[in-house]
């Protein structure tokens, strides 16, 4: 096939070949790097919110030992927690918060998750170095990720096409 094209055509092949080669490489890097990036910007934010919920709820639980409710239903606000729940240390809950529409089921404390677009953390409720709790979080993140990844896709789409067009 190859040996009926004037060598022109061949050498334009060859190179339009080795950027595009080129090219696939330098998206494949860039969104490896982004998707480290982002799931390290994933894990902050939940990371920021328990700490919020930790001393918000600590306060709570020091002040009375004995509620039942506590403030995460503040959570509604951010569209990416799923699930809350506060556990005593011996690992009864104290109070949930499940996002609405969802069909979350809240697990037992340090509980592993598999879930590749979910975040879970467990962090215990401190008092004067006495642990008092322990407060579970999960996020979803596909929804970001959406949002972060489909726009880079488009551009580097169009500029692939753009770089074959251009070769030729």
């Amino acid at each position: 096939m190859f040996k009926n094209l004037p060598f022109r055509w061949r050498i334009t092949l060859l190179v339009t070949s080795v950027s595009v080669l080129s090219l696939i490489a330098a998206f494949a890097g860039f969104l490896s790097w982004e998707v480290l990036r982002y799931r390290a910007e994933v894990a902050d934010r939940l990371e920021r919110t328990q700490a919020l919920m930790v001393e918000r709820v600590t306060a709570t639980l020091v002040a009375n030992p004995n509620i039942s409710f506590l403030p995460l239903g503040d959570l509604k606000d951010d569209e990416t927690v799923l699930a809350a729940a506060v556990y005593s240390m011996d690992d009864r809950i104290i109070d949930r918060y499940i996002k609405p529409g969802t069909n979350e089921v809240i697990p037992g404390p340090f509980r592993p998750n598999v879930d590749p677009n979910v975040t879970t953390s467990f962090k215990y409720l401190r008092h004067k170095g006495e642990r008092i709790g322990v407060i579970y979080m999960k996020a979803d993140t596909s929804g970001l990720a959406q949002e972060r990844f489909i726009e880079p896709m488009r551009v580097m789409g169009i500029l692939g096409l753009l770089s074959v067009l251009g070769g030729m």
